[in-house]
């Protein structure tokens, strides 16, 4: 599927998070400290290049 930055751009953190989601496969972790415009970007970005995140493992100590 083609994306483009424009649309991305007006969906919510929910929305492409779950694009991310339905595209990958995978679990979408807790992002500590981020903002909402922050993750947009990270999701905007990752599906318009076509990259999967990889994600930094979480240790049981955390939460």
């Amino acid at each position: 599927m083609k994306y483009n930055y424009k649309d991305l751009k007006s969906k919510t953190v929910d929305e492409l998070a779950m694009m991310y989601f339905d595209k990958h496969k995978g679990s979408i972790p807790p992002f500590l400290g981020a903002t909402l415009d922050e993750l947009k970007e990270v999701f905007i970005y990752a599906l318009l290049n076509d990259i999967e995140i990889e994600f930094p493992k979480v240790t049981e100590g955390i939460f």
